[in-house]
């Protein structure tokens, strides 16, 4: 087939794909004839399809395959449908000459013609066999990585990487070691056997096969049957060990023993990477979170977040803000005149005084807001998803709840407590972490210099 019906059919596969117009459908209609008249045969056509979208779906994100696959073969039935009428078309012009010729040549025309039909009708009966399988595969992914990727508790984490495996491979025994970061050595943290038993030469068995994953960085497959061990092993098998692997370093191996024939090793591979890449990012997210509840991220008087983690927090928030185009706000906010305050009431009143102001903020904010004491009577509030206008009248709120929420109990804060805030939003002002910071500093020095107890904001 030649490079310019090719081409001219990955441009109306595309056109067609994002738009699904008449006129894609006439310029279809036209190859069709074209082909019919150059001599493509009809499996020519399907094999030409399938080459196109693979080109076709490059641009696309892997959760639109599925959707773009099927609505390309729509177009296909279109263009077997014109190519159809055109060959009909193309029969009824060599009428004649079919006349012309025995009975018994015209039957055997006729019969190559329903053979090639009935291939491309098994064919493409084959496709859609495939491509539902893939949906079904595709499908169960998606609820393994929202499974995985949804819980940060690192036992549970655990109990679900089991779960969610065993949907892909009926396996007989899973094991999950992971990397201590200490001794740098594999630790087995969870596993799940169907026999006990033999457990020494399993033990044996695992760490001669891991090592070579550690030294290789790749999946390994052993046949445990036809493998020589340093123990004596009875049982039987396949055992794949698969790397999680995040920015090329190892955090852990996954460990299955399973009954499958062979054959079938290659394809299972396929679904279990793509599993195990979530796994190991998932494990990465639980261990970094379970570190940071080990440390401490919390301030120990108010409760909110402290200084160091609310860096952390802050980085990681806007990167994502940048990655999905979202706005991100930062209040920095600081009590008036809290040293006299300090000076007059003394250290224990004004420690009831950050108390009540870090609850004063909990209250003025949302659960997915990030509040920290920034330093001694500093406070710092990220509001995520949030532009600058309605930062500026959630500032507001903070800075009127504080100034009245002060003398409502004279028990815990005595006298009047007011607050100076600043506020910067990206991307409106600014797109670093540290040029955010510096411009809700400079916002908070104005509220300052302009008598206290206000909100202000730079336009940058």
């Amino acid at each position: 087939m030649s490079k310019d019906f090719v081409e001219r059919y990955i441009k109306i596969l595309k056109d067609f794909l994002e738009d699904e117009s008449e006129s894609c459908l006439y310029k279809a209609s036209l190859l069709s004839k074209e082909l019919v008249n150059s001599g493509i045969r009809p499996e020519e056509v399907v094999e030409m399809h399938l080459k196109s979208f693979k080109e076709v779906l490059k641009p696309y994100s892997f959760n639109e395959w599925v959707q773009k696959i099927y609505k390309s073969f729509s177009l296909l039935i279109e263009i077997m449908t014109f190519y159809g009428n055109a060959y009909k078309e193309y029969l009824d012009l060599k009428d004649n000459l079919l006349q012309a010729m025995s009975m018994q040549v015209a039957y055997k025309r006729l019969q190559v013609y329903v053979d090639e039909i009935e291939f491309i009708t098994k064919r493409l009966a084959s496709i859609n066999e495939e491509l539902d399988t893939k949906v079904m595969e595709l499908g169960t992914l998606h609820k393994i990585s929202k499974v995985i990727n949804s819980d940060l508790n690192f036992n549970n984490l655990l109990d679900q990487i089991l779960v969610c495996v065993k949907e892909i491979i009926d396996y007989e025994d899973c094991y999950i070691f992971l990397m201590d970061d200490q001794t740098g050595n594999l630790a087995l943290i969870k596993h799940y056997e169907s026999t006990i038993g033999q457990g020494e030469a399993k033990s044996s068995i695992l760490q001669q096969v891991n090592q070579e994953v550690m030294n290789k960085k790749e999946h390994q497959v052993v046949d445990l049957e036809t493998r020589t061990w340093e123990q004596n092993f009875a049982g039987s098998g396949i055992l794949l060990a698969i790397p999680m692997l995040v920015e090329n370093k190892i955090l852990g191996i996954l460990n299955l023993i399973i009954d499958q024939k062979k054959e079938m090793i290659d394809e299972l591979l396929k679904m279990l990477s793509i599993v195990v890449s979530h796994v190991a990012i998932a494990v990465k997210n639980a261990t970094d979170y379970e570190y940071v509840k080990k440390t401490a991220i919390t301030d120990g008087l108010t409760g909110v977040f402290n200084h160091n983690y609310f860096y952390e927090r802050f980085k990681r928030e806007l990167d994502w803000s940048k990655h999905h185009q979202l706005p991100l706000s930062l209040l920095m906010i600081d009590i008036d005149n809290f040293k006299k305050y300090n000076d007059t009431y003394g250290h224990v009143a004004g420690d009831k005084m950050l108390k009540v102001i870090a609850d004063i903020l909990r209250f003025c904010t949302r659960d997915e807001d990030i509040i920290a004491r920034y330093g001694g009577e500093e406070f710092a509030v990220l509001l995520t998803g949030v532009a600058k206008k309605v930062a500026c009248k959630i500032a507001e709120r903070i800075r009127e709840s504080i100034d009245l929420g002060s003398n409502f109990n004279t028990n815990e804060v005595c006298g009047q407590v007011t607050v100076s805030i600043g506020v910067s939003s990206f991307p409106e002002d600014a797109k670093t972490v540290g040029e955010l910071v510096n411009i809700a500093d400079k916002a908070l020095y104005i509220s300052k210099e302009k008598g206290k107890n206000l909100v202000s904001f730079i336009d940058v």
